[in-house]
């Protein structure tokens, strides 16, 4: 799936949710804005986004949409995270759909960048708890979509009977998707 449609289902995803609060009451999103602030609140949201492309930042060439985006740094940044923690612990190859598209990849990830925005945030005396909670949320949420496009796309073009990414390392299991049959009418 290229970086458009990871932008859409992600899009939809958030405001599907959005949809859900409202029709339920409006609950959560007053409860964030006492809890977080707005400013938290809007600098999740744009690295929910952001979020949406950072898995593939593991593209060989750095040829991938997040690299050509303001956000390139954290792109870098992640880089870096696959080249050092995530290959060496997990075993993995360094390359595109290997350690950035696992749970752990996207928790590792999540993690780091959520303490990098809470720094900035704690200078900005606007950090707490809940700030670092939320913002941990969205990366992953985000990150964890892009995943499941991945996994729908090869689902729907077919790879061989398989997977292409294994989701829950450090079992190594490969889910195998169902035969796919084309059906003539007519």
């Amino acid at each position: 799936m290229n970086w458009k449609g990871h932008t859409f289902t992600g899009l939809i995803v958030f405001f599907i949710l959005i949809f859900l609060d409202l029709y339920n009451g409006n609950n959560i999103l007053p409860l964030l804005a006492d809890k977080v602030g707005v400013l938290t609140i809007l600098i999740g949201f744009v690295f929910y986004i952001v979020s949406l492309l950072l898995p593939d930042s593991d593209s060989k060439d750095c040829n991938s949409k997040i690299y050509h985006t303001p956000f390139f740094p954290v792109a870098y940044l992640c880089k870096l995270l696959e080249y050092y923690p995530l290959s060496k612990i997990s075993s993995r190859p360094i390359g595109h759909r290997e350690s950035l598209h696992t749970i752990f990849g996207i928790s590792v990830t999540s993690l780091v960048i959520t303490s990098v925005l809470a720094v900035i945030l704690h200078s900005l005396k606007s950090f707490n708890l809940y700030s670092f909670l939320f913002l941990f949320m969205m990366l992953f949420l985000g990150q964890f979509i892009h995943l499941l496009c991945d996994l729908l796309g090869d689902l729907v073009k077919g790879s061989n009977g398989k997977w292409r990414i294994e989701l829950i390392w450090p079992y190594r299991i490969i889910l195998f998707c169902f035969p796919r049959k084309v059906y003539k009418t007519g």
